[in-house]
């Protein structure tokens, strides 16, 4: 439903629905991580993106590193389209928070990932 109400400029509407996602997958994740911790990490990897549009920067950092936590984890390997997909948008949301160093380091293993994996492209 937020992915919906984004392109109208509803994004408090769409951080609301990005929050009960995000909210239901953990609850889901933590009774069965193998089945839902990646649908977890996608949902705030979204939520990340609200938080942003809604002027909530320091936020979006908080669950873009979770999601990217997430995706460093998952068994058997991390699924790298996704770690990579979300170092990129955490590279985006510290530059907006100033913090450029931090970006640049996200930004550079996203892109060692993709030259390294040709299932992250």
């Amino acid at each position: 439903m937020a992915h919906w109400l984004t392109p109208l400029g509803r994004n408090e509407e769409a951080l609301a629905a990005g929050l009960e996602a995000v909210s239901m997958y953990r609850a889901l994740a933590a009774n069965q991580p193998v089945e839902f911790d990646a649908y977890l990490g996608n949902a705030l990897s979204d939520m990340s993106d609200w938080l942003a549009a809604v002027g909530w920067n320091e936020e979006a950092v908080i669950a873009i590193r979770e999601a990217v936590d997430l995706s460093r984890t998952l068994s058997p390997h991390p699924v790298f389209k996704d770690l990579a997909d979300n170092l990129e948008t955490m590279s985006t949301h510290l530059t907006t928070v100033g913090r450029h160093a931090e970006a640049a380091t996200a930004i550079r293993e996203a892109a060692d990932i993709r030259s390294a994996s040709p299932q992250s492209t």
